[in-house]
């Protein structure tokens, strides 16, 4: 099903019903049963169900639940690679219409989570006991995640994406909010202050600034310089850029040692981003009643840095789905 997903073959496009789609998790299902005997740790095998919205999520949650299987994984990250928008939803036999089109790629991974854990519990009674997201990194989703995941004891992640953003430039935040920020907004707002700096407390960061420090005169001095009023181009932070050398764990080189220096902190960054998500989550998931309110302030926070932007309307979505 991820497969249908990444070249964009919906159910509606395919000749398949949902007795099909059962008949597919039906099948992993049974070869995991035939495979308990041969695994060293049974608590360390997770058979991965498959789904393409909340119908077939419900199924699949049902299915493993009926068969006695406590841990389970999906793969989301086709979900969150899905570039497309959606208008609408079907979760529960309720259809929700959208006032404008939402990022699928978040939409259909709530709508999956929600469809999992319902199925699951409405047939056992109680969430799995474990649960991998597997392919799924973004900060504020790995945070909703847990909302969804109530009930289930142990809830992991992996995914790539931390690596991959801090190549590209995305460095993940873990406060106020749950954020991606791209390196040039994060210039943007250094050279709109002379008072401003870059804090990050985590190690990976304080070690790369002892060693490769901003020159924040010489960027202010820089800015003073250009036509005020625009943001802050990638250009400006690659070699020759007039921010390449101020802010060089923002900067965008092509190789050598500060290529590697810079690829190695910002991927060190963004998975301590990700750990101390985590780490927060724990600290107030005491009951579902605290872990909902710290989540719907972050939501908050998340909806005002975004301002009114279609990614913030999904991930309120997506909370409120949680609920």
């Amino acid at each position: 099903m991820a497969a249908f997903i990444r070249l964009n073959l919906e159910p509606q496009y395919l000749n398949y019903t949902r007795a099909d789609y059962r008949s597919f998790n039906r099948a992993v299902a049974n070869n995991a049963l035939r495979r308990l005997d041969q695994v060293a740790s049974v608590e360390r095998y997770y058979p991965v169900a498959s789904a393409v919205n909340y119908a077939t999520a419900y199924d699949a949650g049902k299915i493993f639940a009926d068969k006695g299987l406590d841990n389970a994984a999906i793969g989301f990250g086709a979900f969150v690679s899905d570039r497309n928008d959606t208008d609408f939803v079907d979760i529960a036999g309720k259809r929700t219409v959208f006032p404008s089109p939402l990022p699928n790629r978040y939409v259909r991974a709530g709508a999956v989570a929600k469809g999992f854990w319902d199925g699951y519990r409405d047939s056992a009674g109680r969430s799995p006991l474990a649960f991998h997201f597997l392919g799924l990194g973004a900060p504020i989703l790995v945070g909703i995640a847990c909302l969804y995941a109530w009930g289930t004891r142990l809830v992991t992640f992996d995914a790539t994406s931390p690596i991959a953003d801090a190549i590209s430039g995305s460095l993940y935040t873990s406060g106020p909010t749950f954020l991606k920020i791209d390196t040039t907004a994060a210039a943007t707002r250094l050279v709109s202050s002379a008072r401003e700096r870059w804090r990050c407390p985590c190690p990976f960061c304080h070690t790369y600034v002892r060693k490769r420090p901003f020159d924040y005169p010489a960027g202010r001095r820089w800015w003073d310089k250009q036509r005020r009023g625009r943001e802050i181009l990638q250009r400006d932070l690659k070699a020759g850029g007039g921010l390449f050398r101020a802010y060089p764990l923002l900067s965008q080189s092509a190789g050598g040692s500060l290529y590697a220096d810079t690829r190695l902190a910002r991927i060190g960054h963004n998975h301590w981003a990700l750990k101390d998500i985590t780490r927060k989550v724990r600290a107030h998931a005491s009951t579902r009643r605290s872990l909902e309110r710290y989540l719907d302030r972050i939501v908050i926070r998340y909806e005002k840095a975004a301002a009114a932007d279609k990614y913030a309307d999904a991930i309120r979505f997506l909370y409120e789905t949680a609920l």
